[in-house]
């Protein structure tokens, strides 16, 4: 484990040393949150704001300024609804590359995406919102029955075309409504500037990272990658770390606030995701056993920048009680912030 490069990221994540008062602010400078599980993304939101507010998070998610959607990795993402038009642009093409051989394998030729898309705009141009089994709904009703991988790829397609963008909650059912109404005006940018500003965010949140760090996280070929980090290069430093070189911006200064030095950081936290190596906070022994062979990254206990266990939500629990799993026997002053820390997660559910 690496205390230095942990020591810089934590600080730049905005975790140690919380500096968002909004949870678009956060969004913004983290570029994207992975979001698969919707309610921890939430928590990813909350806990690096100075004071966590999910309410704030809703109404951010529910007015559109935050979006929920297939960017950059084939899996959900949390990133600002005005940056929304050009972050998926620039991705689309690349997400829709990786797809090209499961789309043919589900049978979704190109004629039939392009009436599923019609059929879509002309259903949702008329309602505000659609839920996915009532999509689902209108495609039956039109002689035509997806199975459920298939209605998944047909929905992903609508969302790489630029067509649909995460809706409004209807109770707890996520929904999909037209980006053309949710964000009625689209902010532009040339795929050379989306991928200089992508670079530029993705190394002041995250650095220092390497290239290949970069190149997984925005799933682009290396030598686009390359070009990322040059057109960049008079804002950014490298120090060789490990025996391979990492670019950052700036050196942080932690905001005069009072630090974090305990986190209950949620499943696929940027933290750790954010990253092709996670040996700089966990242990090799357990690594594995944060994240699994098949890709799930769990809640983690972190110190200091150091994962020391894993952590849940007690079931059932009512007031977010949670379960703890240490990979190391905690000192009293761990166990202290342990607690500190739980009561930072119950606030931000409470606070509403």
């Amino acid at each position: 484990m690496n205390s230095k490069l942990a020591a810089q990221r934590i600080i730049r994540q905005g975790l140690s040393h919380p500096q968002f008062g909004d949870p678009v602010s956060v969004v913004k400078h983290m570029a994207g949150i992975q979001a698969q599980d919707f309610e921890m993304a939430k928590w990813a939101v909350g806990i690096r704001m100075q004071n966590p507010d999910l309410e704030a998070v809703n109404a951010a998610l529910d007015s559109a300024k935050i979006i929920r959607a297939h960017i950059f990795r084939p899996t959900w993402h949390l990133v600002p609804g005005e940056d929304y038009w050009w972050m998926n642009r620039f991705s689309a093409p690349f997400l829709r590359k990786g797809h090209t051989g499961r789309f043919q394998q589900l049978g979704l030729k190109e004629t039939l995406l392009q009436k599923t898309r019609k059929l879509i705009h002309k259903f949702l141009f008329a309602r505000p919102s659609l839920t996915r089994q009532q999509i689902l709904e209108v495609f039956q009703s039109h002689k035509f029955k997806p199975d459920p991988q298939q209605l998944n790829h047909i929905l992903y397609d609508a969302e790489l075309e630029g067509l649909i963008c995460s809706g409004p909650q209807q109770g707890k059912t996520h929904s999909y409504t037209l980006v053309e109404q949710r964000l009625p005006t689209p902010v532009g940018k040339t795929a050379e500037e989306a991928l200089a500003e992508l670079t530029m965010r993705y190394f002041k949140s995250h650095g220092p990272a390497t290239l290949q760090d970069l190149t997984k996280w925005m799933n682009i070929p290396v030598n686009t990658a390359r070009l990322g980090i040059e057109m960049n290069r008079s804002s950014l430093d490298f120090q060789t770390i490990d025996g391979k070189v990492h670019w950052f911006t700036d050196h942080p200064e932690p905001a005069r606030i009072r630090p974090r030095p305990f986190l209950l950081l949620p499943a696929y936290d940027e933290y750790l995701i954010g990253f092709t190596d996670r040996s700089f906070a966990i242990h090799p022994e357990f690594i594995p056993v944060v994240m699994t062979s098949n890709g799930i990254l769990h809640p983690t206990l972190v110190y200091r920048g150091k994962v020391l266990g894993l952590w849940k939500r007690k079931p059932g629990s009512k007031v977010q009680e949670v379960q703890s799993n240490w990979f190391f026997k905690p000192n009293q002053s761990q166990r202290n912030l342990f607690k500190q820390s739980i009561g930072l997660y119950q606030r931000f559910y409470r606070r509403h």
